[in-house]
């Protein structure tokens, strides 16, 4: 639906910014991807430097995203998009998949299934774990002290030069446990795999 479901259980204030919602169209929703990709790949201390002009004494990248879709078009969509139908989320049973996870599950799924269509890899794969960033509230979240982005939800991921094509989310009340395994070297049809000393399974 191109309108704001009224969930809020006190009434809005004359500044809230939902207020200034303009409705969403399937155009706005490529827009928007695009410039969350850009952000990704072009980056500055602040989200808001992306916007920023460059001036006199001030030396900055002019980014072309600003001639697509202002901030605080982009920051209100950041805010109130879903992506998923709350009303099918399973609260009552999250044993198997926390519904923080449920409500990524349609778009992660998707995102797979292209990526693997769209990429042939090579021999050497990598499967490591990765830290999606996250700030908010959730009690999915995970802390790795050391690491450039130490807080968010954590994935193990199937890769090759940075290209992701499978992932599974890291549950922290799963039953099912990363353990370190020493593997030897081993050649399979000519092509020589070499594990890493902290190779990883499941039990």
């Amino acid at each position: 639906e191109n309108s704001v479901i009224d969930n809020w259980n006190t009434p809005l204030s004359e500044q809230s910014r939902i207020l200034q919602w303009e409705g969403f169209s399937t155009a706005t929703a490529y827009v928007w991807l695009g410039v969350l990709i850009y952000l990704g790949i072009h980056r500055e201390l602040t989200i808001e430097d992306h916007w920023k002009a460059p001036s006199l004494g001030d030396q900055r990248p002019l980014h072309s995203i600003i001639k697509f879709m202002p901030l605080h078009r982009f920051q209100l969509i950041m805010r109130y998009i879903r992506t998923f139908d709350y009303t099918k989320l399973d609260v009552s049973d999250e044993g198997d998949l926390p519904k923080t996870f449920q409500a990524a599950k349609e778009w992660s799924n998707h995102i797979q299934k292209v990526s693997a269509e769209l990429y042939l890899p090579g021999t050497n794969l990598t499967v490591d774990k990765y830290i999606i960033p996250f700030t908010g509230r959730s009690k999915e979240t995970t802390l790795i002290k050391g690491k450039p982005t130490p807080v968010g939800f954590k994935v193990w991921a199937i890769a090759q030069q940075g290209y992701f094509l499978q992932w599974l989310w890291h549950v922290k009340a799963s039953p099912y446990k990363a353990v370190t395994v020493e593997l030897p070297k081993w050649s399979l049809a000519g092509v020589t795999v070499v594990f890493p000393p902290r190779g990883c399974t499941c039990e």
